[in-house]
């Protein structure tokens, strides 16, 4: 039996946190209206100009201590830096001068989310709500803290409001489908991103997320065609690039998948993900000496990248090198006990190899990690 993409998706890692292009409480510091352009824009600048800024802010309070807006934008720039505690201290103070900010308590609410402090997280965004139930950034956030609590369906109530309330807030629509992905309704997931791209069709993130949920659907040609605009609008975005490469496989349109992945690898030389990534591409193609060497050279920058030690347990099983398979194997399950794939590859190795009651033993501990690999194992033992 020949490992194929079309059964091991989890042969192309690529993150979902990343996949979905949304931000888990790192970059969602926000500035009051009145400020927000001037930050943004020294948000964006080198640590030369952030430390001006920090400096004149300071100024502002010390002539205008009883003015909430320079706390609320001196809190945000110690945030930008990573300077968390005094960040706090600053929104905290604009709370005690103006109980309704809501730009003080969303930003306290985004610290405490990075912090793991959920509940009082919860408490901070709910308190801006409180203030203004349409401020679409603590809808937003909500929808994140509950996305990080698994609370699918709660987090797509909240993105719905906030893209409700904002309709031009792109990341809201796709983080409502991401949602809904992991709620596995895939087709509605699709109508939303297919909504979004007449709404947003300049958005690189738009067409990627969409590819990404086609690719989810098994609709390999609309995904390509999704992850082709993607990259086409943003010709450095990598994870589309990626996304387009595993679509290709799925295709059999493993020069093209190669071509793409050879790209990302080229760009990211340091990346293990990204030659384990192009191994894929070149066992599918049956260039399996290419496959091996992308295998090991992912393993040499990451002797821990787990899918690289399974992904060249793959290729030499494809090669019917039964040994340097079984070691490979065993490599990936010893950095990651309940890697389901590869104890399926272990069990396909031993049911080719003859060795039926150890195939077996991999069965029983797919059936607790992954029943449908199980299944697809013990049909090929019997």
């Amino acid at each position: 039996m020949k490992i194929s993409i079309k059964v091991f998706v989890a042969a192309l890692t690529l993150s979902m946190a990343v996949i979905l292009g949304t931000s888990l409480f790192t970059s969602i510091v926000a500035y009051s209206a009145e400020s927000a352009n001037t930050n943004a824009v020294a948000a964006d600048d080198n640590s030369e100009n952030i430390g001006i800024i920090i400096e004149e802010l300071t100024k502002k309070i010390a002539e205008e201590p009883d003015n909430a807006e320079w706390y609320i934008q001196l809190g945000a720039m110690y945030a930008t830096i990573g300077v968390l505690d005094e960040s706090i201290a600053l929104f905290d103070k604009a709370v005690e001068i103006d109980p309704k900010s809501t730009a003080a308590y969303f930003n306290l609410g985004s610290i405490n989310a990075y912090l793991e402090k959920y509940e009082e997280a919860e408490k901070n965004f709910n308190k801006a709500l409180e203030i203004n139930s349409k401020h679409e950034q603590s809808l937003y956030g909500m929808g994140l803290l509950n996305m990080k609590l698994e609370k699918y369906e709660k987090a797509s109530e909240f993105y719905r409001k906030a893209f409700e309330a904002a309709p031009e807030f792109v990341d809201a629509h796709i983080s409502f489908a991401r949602a809904l992905l992991l709620m596995k309704k895939t087709d509605e997931a699709i109508a939303v991103l297919d909504k979004a791209k007449e709404k947003f069709s300049d958005n690189h993130n738009v067409y990627f997320n969409l590819g990404f949920a086609q690719n989810a659907a098994l609709k390999y040609e609309e995904a390509s065609q999704s992850f082709q605009k993607a990259v086409q609008l943003k010709p450095d975005f990598d994870v589309a690039l990626s996304g387009l490469g595993s679509v290709y496989v799925a295709l059999g349109k493993y020069d093209e998948a190669i071509a793409a992945f050879k790209n990302v690898a080229d760009r990211n030389k340091e990346s293990a993900e990204a030659y384990s990534n192009l191994s894929v591409a070149y066992r599918e193609a049956g260039k399996y000496e290419e496959s091996l060497a992308s295998c090991k050279e992912a393993i040499k920058l990451d002797p821990k990248f787990v899918m690289a030690h399974y992904n060249i347990g793959a290729t030499y099983l494809n090669m019917k090198k039964y040994q340097e398979a079984t070691a490979a194997f065993k490599d990936a399950i010893k950095l990651f006990p309940n890697h389901a794939e590869a104890h399926f590859g272990l069990g396909v190795m031993y049911a080719q190899s003859g060795q039926k009651q150890s195939a077996l033993d991999e069965y029983r501990i797919l059936q607790k990690l992954n029943e449908d690999l199980a299944a697809k194992l013990f049909d090929l033992i019997y």
